[in-house]
């Protein structure tokens, strides 16, 4: 593995009842060796109060470019909360039922994208 050309980190609470018990995911999208593939690796932290009491660290299966990995980790940040979450997301996107937003600058087209993107969250 080379080098990190992105990465993202987000912290939530695993218990909405205890703020001291909090999770730090870190989704990092390496190139492979050997070609143009790409993985995304997801390290997952647990703490309570300040002492770390878990660590899991898992590699989702070859991504085929960087752009779509990126989509990808966007995806995750905002609805991961968890190791099996990240695989079930990436199991979605390759069986087709998660379509991927891009940016576009046409505000219409943008509107147009992430309504339908809800429609297809709503039948999952």
């Amino acid at each position: 593995m080379e080098g990190k050309p992105y990465q993202k980190k987000r912290r939530c609470r695993t218990d909405s009842e205890n703020p001291y018990k909090t999770r730090y995911m870190v989704y990092s999208l390496l190139e492979k060796e050997g070609g143009g593939d790409w993985q995304i690796r997801v390290e997952q932290f647990d703490y309570v109060m300040k002492d770390q009491v878990a660590y899991t660290n898992i590699a989702t299966p070859k991504v085929s470019s960087a752009g779509v990995g990126q989509m990808l980790i966007e995806q995750m940040l905002n609805r991961a909360k968890s190791v099996q979450d990240v695989l079930k997301i990436h199991s979605q996107w390759q069986e087709g039922n998660l379509p991927l937003i891009r940016e576009n600058k046409n505000l219409l087209v943008e509107i147009a994208i992430k309504k339908r993107f809800a429609r297809n969250l709503k039948r999952l």
